[in-house]
């Protein structure tokens, strides 16, 4: 056991020197060379150059339990680790992966000093979601690990995933003298730790995707469907596609994408308009419905006359006539939209694609657009779909987060992509706590921050903008980039 400890400090001090290193932390930086705040990116762009520095490169750190020995703990359990729940740790006969990595990250972080930062972050530690909540507090002591800054303290506590833990780990933190709270993840546990924190002056940067528990203090790093959808519509419509039809989900996240849609559509710039919408239940596995909702009645006239036929019916070959009494062209039934919105996921969206062939949508002749949400290697196999425009955040920052993340943690497989915006936080506040502290002003700087994945800033209802791609999926997998995410928000949005 001595001699594995001595590789651990070993390990330690090679981290720690290449740290020191670095002439300036920068907490967004995964060498792009630019400030976390973007006031140099965009000086940098004005003069047309930007500086490219090698990613920072962490040595990797495996740690390994031995058979037949006792779990390895780090020798001093520092504040950020204090306030995980006792009921929370592994059996004492085996460590788990995430006390392992979380003992050979907290090796790395500074003693504190007495002008401490306390930051709260809530998570689901316990419970369905405990996998996604480690990942997320791995990579939020990765940030703090990184930041080297001693003022700055985490303090964990669980929400176990659901509203009434998270109102409880609140009310915890706050007595506890939290000086911002970091989390929580779901939107219902994002509106009970709004209503408990009040009329407090504590802000909250969060992870939930829900607009609707958002305010001037309760802000969230989590890129959003709306300006995904606002995003992927505007360019479409710079290339010349100005009727949309929509599918989506009837909820509040399809009823949110709907809005953007119009909003897009309609506005100045475009010029066009959302011609067809179909909203389905979130549980259904029939979107038929929904689609029939976006297609020409005569169409409809025709396929029904031919499901008929299918099974054995004798139908009269009569001629198809339109709403206004005109003769329909079977052979030629035009669609009332060019182009059409998918916003779902995974066997969701793949069975939307192959319906919309069944139903006689071209997507040579109609363009299919998607959300994030696309962004899956399984969408290649959907024929309908090849050729698909979807929005997104940059990939390229979160690849490099994994391999430190895996480096580091001696993890096999990559984080959740969501672990990205606990470490995102985690910096923010690092960044922040070094300078003019946190606040809902120094959070709503215009000139935005840069994270793991690219540029965002978050504004004054609490919601992320972020810097967004354009991607068209393809069949071998390695979709391409139609245009790339701007670099700063000083930088004007491509077409």
């Amino acid at each position: 056991m001595q001699a594995f400890f001595k590789v651990l400090v070993v390990l330690g001090l090679v981290f720690v020197a290449s740290c020191e290193s670095m002439s300036k932390f920068n907490p967004f930086n995964f060498g792009s060379g630019e400030s976390a705040y973007d006031e140099s990116a965009a000086s940098a762009t004005s003069a047309g150059a930007e500086a490219d520095a090698a990613p920072l490169k962490i040595q990797p750190i495996k740690v390994a339990i031995p058979k037949d020995s006792e779990p390895i703990k780090p020798k001093e359990v520092t504040p950020a680790m204090s306030h995980i729940k006792a009921e929370n740790t592994p059996p004492a006969a085996e460590a788990s992966f995430t006390e392992t990595a979380l003992a050979a990250i907290n090796k790395f972080i500074p003693k504190t000093t007495s002008g401490q930062v306390k930051a709260g972050v809530l998570l689901p530690l316990s419970g369905k979601s405990k996998s996604v909540g480690e990942a997320l507090q791995t990579a939020a002591m990765m940030a703090l690990a990184e930041g080297n800054n001693k003022d700055v303290v985490l303090q964990f506590y669980d929400t176990r995933g659901t509203g009434d833990g998270a109102s409880e780990a609140t009310k915890k933190a706050l007595a506890e003298g939290v000086d911002v709270i970091l989390g929580p993840l779901f939107s219902a546990e994002t509106k009970e730790v709004a209503d408990t924190v009040g009329w407090s002056d504590i802000n909250v940067i969060g992870f939930s995707s829900d607009p609707g528990v958002l305010s001037d203090k309760v802000f969230s790093v989590a890129p959003l469907v709306a300006q995904q959808v606002e995003e992927i519509v505007g360019f479409a419509c710079s290339q010349g596609y100005k009727k949309f039809a929509v599918l989506a989900q009837n909820n509040e996240m399809g009823e949110g994408a709907l809005a953007a849609a119009n909003n897009a559509a309609s506005s100045e710039m475009c010029g066009g308009e959302v011609t067809g919408v179909g909203l389905y239940d979130p549980e259904t596995t029939d979107f038929s419905m929904a689609i029939k909702e976006i297609l020409p009645e005569a169409l409809l006239a025709k396929l029904e006359r031919e499901n008929l036929r299918d099974q054995g019916y004798e139908v009269l070959e009569e001629p198809l006539y339109d709403s206004e009494g005109n003769l329909i062209d079977e052979d030629n039934i035009k669609f009332d939209f060019d182009a059409v919105l998918l916003v779902d996921e995974g066997t969701r969206l793949r069975s939307l694609g192959a319906l919309l062939e069944y139903y006689d949508i071209n997507p040579k002749e109609i363009k299919v657009l998607g959300v994030s949400m696309m962004d899956d290697s399984n969408v290649k196999r959907e024929a309908s779909l090849i050729g698909a425009w979807y929005s997104v955040v940059p990939k390229e920052g979160f690849d490099r987060f994994a391999v430190k993340y895996k480096n580091l943690t001696g993890a096999q497989k990559n984080p959740p992509r969501i672990a990205s915006l606990a470490y995102d936080a985690v910096a923010l506040t690092v960044f922040l706590a070094g300078g003019d502290g946190i606040s809902s002003y120094t959070l709503t700087n215009p000139s935005g921050f840069k994270g793991v994945s690219g540029v965002f800033r978050l504004l004054a209802d609490g919601r992320a903008e972020r810097a967004l791609a354009i991607m068209e999926v393809t069949k071998s997998g390695k979709n391409k980039v139609l245009r790339p995410a701007r670099k700063s928000f000083a930088e004007p949005a491509k077409e």
